[in-house]
């Protein structure tokens, strides 16, 4: 999903950056909560693989999620990109990544 957040970038540039700003394009976006999934398999003609824009989401996220998936358990390792992801996490019932769950995590990327 990284593509679509590079995506988002461009969209910006596009609509709310030249000439002529699309003002209900910038309302939407300034309301918008990116959730990004870093993709553990990218194939290689994937848009990322091929763009130099991923597997992982390095801006323009609120969350990056990256899937740590193992034959004992199924789990996410969640990464804050923003005030709004930060203060959303707070909310939430998740537990402290473990030093050997980032590893995994950077470790599939």
């Amino acid at each position: 999903m990284t593509k679509t957040v590079e995506s988002l970038s461009i969209h910006d540039k596009i609509f709310t950056q030249g000439p002529y700003v699309d003002r209900a394009y910038q309302e939407r976006r300034r309301n918008l909560f990116v959730v990004a999934v870093n993709c553990v398999h990218p194939g290689g003609t994937c848009f990322c693989a091929s763009t130099n824009t991923g597997p992982k989401a390095s801006s323009g996220f609120d969350l990056a999620l990256t899937e740590l998936h193992s034959s004992s358990r199924h789990s996410f390792v969640v990464e804050p990109g923003s005030k709004e992801g930060k203060k959303l996490i707070s909310k939430l019932p998740v537990k402290q990544a473990q030093p050997s769950d980032i590893a995994a995590a950077r470790k599939e990327l």
